[in-house]
């Protein structure tokens, strides 16, 4: 069961980076843990359906946190605004790095493929290859983010837009707070706000 999410303070977050800076997992870990909701609205905000069918938000999560633990010791950042940037970047870049990979793996597919034969064969022999479907993952990527629609619809409406034009758009505090009719600052503490209350929902649906 994931533990709740607590809002950490900022003196808590410089002495976490600065312990996870000199090797501290458990820092790290903490650090990491704290921004995965963040980090998972961004991943299924921007994977493409083609690409649910091999990895899920989870996945590419799972791989941002990875690279981030071998690499904090290059965090150059001191606060959760830097922290979240950075680990948004990483994930990002995992996210280019896929769809290379899928490009690369159905370019490969188109040539190997040849017109079948009345039995089904390629006209040289060969087997007319598909490109590999797992239902499994498929299913279970579809219904991680059903499940974080879900969460969102039950969100009061202000956070839903907040985090629909954070996580999913990308926009800045500043564009952020020109929409809403707020500043920056307003914005960004509403979209605190809103990420505490989606983690809770979260939560609630793992019972």
């Amino acid at each position: 069961m994931p533990r709740s999410y607590v809002p950490l303070s900022r003196s808590v977050i410089n002495n976490l980076i600065d312990r996870a800076r000199h090797g501290s997992l458990e820092a790290s870990g903490e650090l990491l843990e704290a921004c995965r909701g963040y980090l998972l609205l961004i991943a299924n905000g921007q994977l493409e359906a083609e690409l649910r069918q091999k990895l899920g938000g989870s996945d590419l999560v799972q791989e941002t946190f990875v690279q981030a633990h071998r690499e904090f010791a290059n965090f150059q950042g001191g606060s959760e605004r830097e922290l979240l940037a950075w680990l948004r970047k990483i994930l990002l870049n995992q996210l280019a790095e896929a769809r290379r990979d899928f490009q690369q793996t159905a370019k490969r597919d188109i040539a190997r493929e040849r017109p079948l034969g009345r039995d089904g064969s390629a006209g040289n022999g060969v087997i007319a290859v598909c490109p590999k479907e797992t239902p499994s993952r498929q299913l279970a990527a579809a219904e991680e983010a059903r499940r974080v629609d879900r969460a969102i619809a039950n969100l009061p409406p202000r956070y839903a837009e907040v985090i629909r034009l954070r996580s999913r758009e990308l926009c800045s505090f500043e564009v952020i707070g020109a929409q809403l009719e707020m500043g920056a600052d307003a914005a960004r503490k509403l979209w605190a706000r809103a990420i505490e209350r989606l983690q809770r929902e979260l939560n609630d649906s793992d019972y």
